[in-house]
């Protein structure tokens, strides 16, 4: 984005530490934040990044529009090694036995809420119960070298992410999952104060129990 005078205001391209701890990394993001101080005339300059692409032969699509608090994505998480994050999508369990995992959430465009989450269509035998958690540091969050150096985060990254832990427990005499797996709704409400609001679906998830 361009002022008047041709200089730059802003970009989408975010650099941060990352790596392995010592190297600036840039990426390319396809949604920027930024707020206008002054009114006045603007210009937008899209372009490839490179000379090889773009051109009257390709299209571009460019959104202009105002911030809407939001939560974002919702999923059900393992936290790897250096705070990488792995989304579970089927998830085995077996009688008698526990899994853990995180759930994790994103604060879209200034949305400062809470987020209540419960689960549906558990198989029979399986319960969901809340295990008590430590704020989250940089290895849950998945930003594991940016506190060494990033550049306006907020205008590029949703910001405020959340951890929650959760306990899967499978009573020892739970029945086993037939040949197919069960799917599980993780359902997400936002909160803000004292008002709930629309739960949503966040995430589907092939569950059985087995052997």
């Amino acid at each position: 984005i361009l002022d008047q005078d041709g200089t730059r205001i802003i970009d989408n391209i975010y650099r941060k530490v990352a790596g392995d701890g010592d190297d600036w990394v840039k990426s390319v993001e396809p949604k920027t934040i930024y707020t206008f101080e002054k009114a006045g005339e603007y210009r937008a300059k899209i372009q490839d990044l490179s000379q090889r692409r773009g051109g009257v032969n390709y299209a571009y699509q460019f959104l202009i529009r105002p911030q809407i608090p939001h939560a974002g994505q919702v999923a059900v998480r393992h936290i790897g090694y250096r705070g990488t994050r792995f989304r579970e999508e089927v998830i085995n369990l077996k009688p008698g036995a526990t899994r853990r995992y995180h759930v994790v959430y994103d604060q879209e465009e200034g949305f400062n809420g809470d987020l209540a989450i419960r689960f549906e269509n558990l198989p029979r035998g399986v319960d969901v119960l809340p295990l008590t958690s430590v704020d989250p540091d940089v290895s849950a969050i998945g930003q594991v070298y940016e506190f060494r150096g990033e550049v306006d985060k907020e205008m590029y990254m949703p910001m405020g992410r959340q951890v929650d832990t959760v306990l899967f427990s499978v009573s020892p005499d739970a029945s086993t999952t037939m040949t197919l797996p069960q799917k599980v709704n993780l359902i997400a409400m936002p909160v803000m104060g004292d008002r709930m609001g629309i739960p949503f679906l966040a995430q589907e998830i092939q569950m059985m129990v087995i052997k």
